[in-house]
Parts: C-alpha cells; structure tokens; sequence
C-alpha cells in the first residue's frame, strides 16, 4: 500500500513542462516584437520592416482585409503607416498576408520637437532638458529616406519615437535635413 500511494505521489505533475512555458513566453515576445517602418510601397501592397530584436530587415504583404491599427487599437488606414513609425505585426493568413500592423502602444511620440541636442560619440540624445540613449538602431529619415546623424541641423524639425530613455527613430519634418 505504502508503495501505491508513493507512485501515484511520483505521477502527478505539480507544474507544466518547462519546454511549454518557454514556447508560451517566446509566443508572447514574438507577438510584441517592434518594428520599424523603412519603406510603406502603397501600390504593391508592402511594408519592408527593420526588426529591432535581430537587427535584420523584412518585407511583406499586406491585403484590404489586413487591419491597421493606432496604438489605442483603433482601427485606421495605411496612409498612416509611414517610413520612421514603430509599429508591431500580426503575421500569418494562409495566403501570406500581414493579419494587423499596429502603432506599439508602448513606444512614445515627440512631434515638432526644435529644441534637441546630440551627441552621437556619447549616445545622447537631448529633448529640451531630458536626455536619452541613441546607437546603432536609432535611424534618422528625411523625406522617406535614411540619412546621416551629420545631416541634421539645430534649425530642423524633427518627430521622435522612443520607448522607455531610448529614441528608436528620428524624422526630420522640416528645415535642413
């Protein structure tokens, strides 16, 4: 009898497999994952997107049933899905189609931003008085495309997006850029 009920003890297990919670919190992380847009082709239907978490650059299609969405899960158009915004992605119809892009609701946005200061050798970013972190992922736009951190001037206009004390992207809205 003692031998029974120390079986029965031994089969039950008192939590899940460790192999499932992982599978689960990397689900989650996936779903999260942000992304930058780099080029938003409206004709052809394609967003090509930077993935800050491997660093590496991905192109897909969206179709009118992909939802885009604000970061207060609004639904809105592509139109304001453009080149500089931080966005997450819900991948996987069975044709290939982007299911939702969405703004992260966990990314901030500075607009009209005039009083900055950087100092790229440092990783500082200035806003007014609040300074943030920039490096090699922080990318900088001018008209859609990527330029260089010598290429912006204390007379520009600038919208930020960052998350937490680290700017994630930079466009020059007006001025010299």
């Amino acid at each position: 009898m003692l031998c029974l009920i120390c079986l029965w003890g031994c089969g039950v297990p008192k939590e899940p497999p460790k192999e499932n919670k992982k599978e689960t919190s990397q689900q989650n992380e996936n779903a999260e994952q942000l992304y930058l847009i780099l080029e938003h082709d409206r004709e052809q239907q394609k967003l090509k997107l930077y993935a800050y978490e491997d660093g590496n650059e991905y192109e897909y299609t969206y179709a009118d049933v992909t939802l885009f969405k604000d970061k207060y899960d609004k639904i809105t158009t592509s139109e304001d899905f453009s080149t500089g915004k931080i966005v997450t992605i819900a991948n996987g119809d069975n044709l290939g189609y982007l299911l939702e892009v969405r703004s992260s609701p966990d990314v901030w946005k500075y607009e009209n931003v005039t009083r900055f200061s950087i100092e790229k050798e440092k990783g500082i970013f200035t806003i007014a008085d609040t300074k943030y972190a920039i490096d090699y992922q922080t990318m900088l736009f001018s008209n859609g495309t990527l330029m260089e951190w010598e290429d912006i001037s204390e007379n520009d206009t600038l919208t930020v997006f960052g998350e937490g004390k680290k700017i994630l992207s930079v466009i020059v809205t007006k001025g010299q850029g």
